[in-house]
């Protein structure tokens, strides 16, 4: 691994990027919840707050992007450094997390991903960073 990806993880797991309105108070997150508790299963939540939003770039651009994008999603992932909670206990509240690629966004706080509805409470940053990079970094 070079020092360029090992500097793009450093960014990541440091907080850095910019500041992104997307996000929702802890009451909105609370309503979210209770609507998905009241219907049937679809996919299980994860709280997440301290998160980043990760635009997924870089020199093989293209091929990643239509990689991605054949599968149903897109070149984008979520990072927190603090899960609020887990619907099924898969991470213990404060664990860092990472994204699969998003399929949906929904209500600016709602990440989905083919497996999972990340719910995105509070503030966030934006950072751009390569898939490889991304992918790398072990929590």
């Amino acid at each position: 691994m070079t020092n360029d990806y090992l500097e793009e993880i450093s960014r990541l797991v440091h907080g850095e990027g910019d500041p992104c309105d997307l996000g929702a108070d802890a009451s909105h997150i609370e309503m979210i919840v209770r609507d998905l508790e009241a219907q049937p299963p679809w996919r299980p939540y994860c709280i997440v707050a301290d998160w980043t939003w990760v635009d997924l770039i870089g020199v093989d651009k293209d091929q990643f992007s239509k990689a991605v994008r054949e599968h149903g999603a897109q070149p984008v992932g979520l990072y927190s450094d603090n899960v609020i909670e887990d619907q099924l206990g898969r991470f213990n509240p404060g664990e860092c997390v990472r994204s699969t690629p998003l399929v949906e966004f929904r209500e600016n706080c709602m990440f989905i991903t083919r497996n999972t509805i990340y719910l995105m409470q509070g503030p966030g940053k934006r950072l751009r960073m390569r898939p490889f990079s991304f992918v790398s970094a072990q929590f």
